[in-house]
């Protein structure tokens, strides 16, 4: 497919019989890996299951973001979008008052906060203007193999080869499971978000505004029509006790700032609720494949990050990419330790920042961020305590397994403790059937950390 192709219809029809790259999913990370692969040349097929814009959430775009934009092409049309502009930060974070970090300072200029379905659907438009098929509405999702020159992509009637599969599904990662990779979670945050109306005229300033309370930490921000859009973070237990709505009423109880600022918007008539937590597939790629976006490394929001790491994985993907099509064996090794390094240099800064608010030192949200890793974790586990796997323990201890220290088969500890056992003797069982896996130390600690979500009990 020639470099500046007419933009293509959307029919199954027009559906290319071989393509180089297969791109599934078509949010950000998705669409800017399809323009950058067209500007190199590349021809790609964009498939996206969602039929509309639906709720999408992650809405601030920091100022250096813009670099991005402009080197797929695609600034003039963000700036021309009607986005909000974003005068800087306004945060209380690790003290009560609100501090101002204005984007006056910063080289690239102000930030946006953005109309998600405007912008999502603006990257997907300059993707097909560049060259990319688009198949919008994919319902079932696309049955993809390996074939003898290639994948092979059946969609709906059709069979289509590529040469590459690129895994842009978003924190489902559903391509990069399927060839078995995992997802390993770095903590369980997730965010109940809602959209509301001002009942009046209101006087709303352009900045991003954070605030940390005992229970997690609140969001808030103005879009177009001054509508603000309000995300309250904390961990996913705190959503037993009575759900989204709950939640954000207790978290904005503990609040003063973000409070004042929604009282004269009209109450919310729905909580969305969305993972946030910081996340990795491993692998990031395979052979013939590699993840972008959120499926490759998902970030907290505090960082302001997303859509910046996924326009940043989409260009270093579409070179990749090219060198592999080019002959070049090692270019997807290259990008996924690219991707891996990143991520924990992340990773260290959050832990950074979470250690900037010191107030609630009895908060176990707060406890948990100032530790780098699970494996620092104090230990406190009685050894001669007597545990045992609770009903329905190893259900419950399958979603919360990535918070355990690195190396720990939660299953295979759970079985350790099936029949009730004093501590040290799980721990001891667990260490002679694995003998090359975690050390006993970080195995103490995944102990203890599943009897404090009640996956394990104690008896006797």
């Amino acid at each position: 497919m020639p470099r500046g192709a007419p933009r293509p219809g959307r029919s199954r029809g027009e559906l290319p019989a071989r393509a180089d790259a297969l791109v599934l999913g078509g949010g950000p990370a998705g669409a800017s890996a399809a323009i950058a692969l067209r500007r190199r040349g590349l021809s790609a097929l964009v498939v996206e299951r969602a039929e509309g814009p639906g709720v999408r959430l992650g809405e601030h775009l920091a100022p250096p973001t813009l670099p991005l934009l402009s080197r797929l092409g695609v600034l003039d049309s963000v700036l021309a979008g009607g986005h909000r502009r974003s005068a800087g930060v306004r945060s209380a974070w690790g003290e009560p008052v609100l501090r101002d970090r204005d984007y006056i300072f910063c080289a690239e200029g102000e930030g946006f906060h953005l109309s998600r379905a405007v912008f999502d659907a603006m990257l997907l438009d300059a993707a097909e203007a560049a060259g990319a098929r688009v198949l919008r509405g994919a319902h079932p999702p696309p049955l993809v193999t390996r074939g003898p020159s290639g994948w092979v992509a059946r969609i709906g009637g059709d069979e289509l080869t590529f040469s590459v599969v690129v895994d842009a599904t978003g924190r489902t990662a559903s391509f990069a499971r399927a060839q078995g990779a995992r997802r390993r979670a770095f903590d369980r945050l997730v965010g109940v978000a809602a959209f509301l109306a001002p009942r009046d005229a209101v006087a709303l300033d352009d900045a991003l505004w954070i605030e940390a309370v005992e229970g997690g930490w609140l969001y808030s921000a103005p879009l177009a029509g001054d509508r603000l859009v309000v995300t309250l973070f904390a961990d996913a237990e705190a959503l037993a006790a009575g759900g989204p709505a709950v939640l954000a009423g207790a978290l904005l109880a503990q609040s003063t700032h973000t409070a004042a600022r929604i009282a004269p918007f009209s109450p919310a008539r729905e909580w969305h609720v969305r993972p946030a937590c910081s996340e990795a597939s491993d692998p990031i790629a395979g052979p013939g494949w590699l993840a972008v976006g959120d499926a490759a490394t998902s970030r907290d929001p505090l960082s302001s990050s997303g859509i910046a790491h996924a326009l940043e994985d989409a260009i270093d993907a579409a070179a990749a990419v090219e060198a592999h099509l080019g002959g070049d064996q090692q270019s997807f090794s290259r990008y996924a330790a690219a991707r891996r390094r990143a991520f924990d240099d992340y990773l260290s800064t959050r832990t950074r920042y979470y250690r900037l608010e010191q107030r609630f030192p009895g908060s176990p949200f707060w406890r948990r961020r100032w530790l780098s890793s699970p494996e620092e974790a104090p230990v406190s586990l009685d050894p001669r305590a007597r545990l045992r796997l609770a009903p329905r323990g190893l259900e419950r201890a399958r979603s919360a397994s990535p918070d355990l220290p690195a190396g720990v088969d939660v299953e295979a500890l759970c079985s350790a403790a099936e029949r009730g056992a004093p501590a040290h003797a799980i721990v001891a069982a667990y260490r002679a059937a694995h003998p090359a896996g975690a050390s006993d130390r970080a195995v103490i600690v995944a102990v203890q950390a599943l009897l404090a979500r009640g996956i394990f009990e104690a008896v006797g």
